[in-house]
């Protein structure tokens, strides 16, 4: 379909004469999954005049210069880029959507909020470009769900990264540290080129950001958000096109409450963040195991305690795949082995988005 351009003159000059107002919008709280960052790309009936960019790349062949690509700024930092290696013109966003809607991203939007905003910011490129593509049918290249949990406290959202980055399952998790609080982590399950699902601190996931600008104000509002973001545990899942089509989303009028919540829960139980971590309570597990099952354990028992320590594991490849299985079979991870650990086990109640924790006899 292909959006007239007399009709787009008639509402862009309606729109365009303030910023959008989104205030009577469904307001999110802790244990609602929303949307944050969204990538969203649509067709052009044609090639942009040069004369309406100050942007543009260009690949040179000899004496020959063709443009490839060509960028502006739309309103609130928001760039638009346009595709010309390909004979069909396309042009691209994206954007974190509760940071355009309401200036910071401490709680994610809702649907009404992802149409709204990506309405907007398609009138708006209709200065630069003619849409090929209404933008109901733009085709969502990226798509960040998320979901907050409350902590009771910062030690406690401490015990839940440190016992997550040390699970094997199903991926041994990199980590990112933050500078100015090495103790505290992000703890990351997969690459990002399809999927990555990431669990971070959000307080210190903004005090990290303080130190990367120069501007007093900034700082100032930056520490304030921090102190709202208290207590609260991110969990953010990254997908690509390829894992959106896979699951029917692939356009904006495919996107619902429904499926966004669904995407998320499939992530996050994919990267084995539900796990309980923590505990010590192999201890009475052990203690009270018969014989045959001290047998089987102990081997298991020893790797995990040798891995938590950083202890060389002196064992063949098949061996510690077979210990891996027992230790799996009976929920024991690294983590319940790691130096300090408490008596008190800690996880994610995905149902309540609570940050639980519970005690164990040792």
């Amino acid at each position: 379909m292909l959006a007239s351009p007399s009709s787009i003159d008639v509402r862009l000059t309606n729109r365009s004469q303030s910023l959008p107002n989104f205030e009577g919008n469904e307001s999110h709280r802790t244990g609602i999954v929303g949307v944050d960052t969204i990538r969203l790309r649509g067709v052009l009936a044609r090639r942009p005049s040069s004369q309406t960019w100050g942007s543009f790349y260009s690949s040179r062949n000899g004496s020959a210069s063709t443009d490839i690509s060509r960028t502006v700024q739309l309103r609130k930092h928001v760039m638009l880029i346009v595709n010309l290696r390909d004979e069909v013109p396309t042009a691209a966003f994206e954007f974190s959507v509760p940071n355009y809607v309401k200036g910071n991203n401490l709680a994610p939007s809702s649907v009404t909020d992802v149409m709204n905003s990506t309405e907007d910011l398609w009138f708006e490129a209709c200065r630069f470009v003619e849409w090929a593509t209404p933008f109901d049918e733009l085709e969502i290249m990226r798509l960040d769900a998320t979901l907050d949990f409350l902590s009771p406290s910062a030690a406690t959202t401490t015990s839940l990264l440190d016992g997550l980055r040390s699970l094997d399952v199903p991926y041994h998790p990199p980590t990112v540290s933050y500078e100015h609080h090495k103790e505290l982590t992000s703890v990351r399950v997969g690459s990002g080129k399809r999927w990555k699902t990431t669990i971070y601190a959000k307080d210190e996931e903004i005090l990290s950001r303080v130190a990367k600008t120069h501007d007093r104000t900034e700082k100032s509002r930056l520490r304030s958000l921090a102190i709202e973001a208290e207590g609260q545990v991110r969990c953010e899942v990254l997908t690509r096109k390829a894992v959106l089509k896979e699951r029917g989303i692939i356009t904006l009028a495919d996107l619902n409450t429904q499926n966004i919540a669904s995407l998320h829960r499939s992530f996050f139980e994919r990267a084995g963040f539900g796990a309980t971590v923590g505990s010590k309570r192999w201890a009475a597990m052990f203690k009270d195991a018969d014989e045959q099952t001290k047998k089987v354990l102990d081997p298991a028992i020893s790797m995990l305690l040798r891995e938590a320590n950083g202890c060389p594991i002196q064992a063949s490849a098949n061996s510690l795949a077979k210990y891996k299985k027992i230790a799996k079979l009976h929920g024991l991870t690294v983590a319940d082995f790691m130096p300090g650990a408490s008596t008190n086990s800690v996880h994610l109640d995905y149902a309540n988005a609570l940050l639980r924790t519970e005690h164990s006899a040792t």
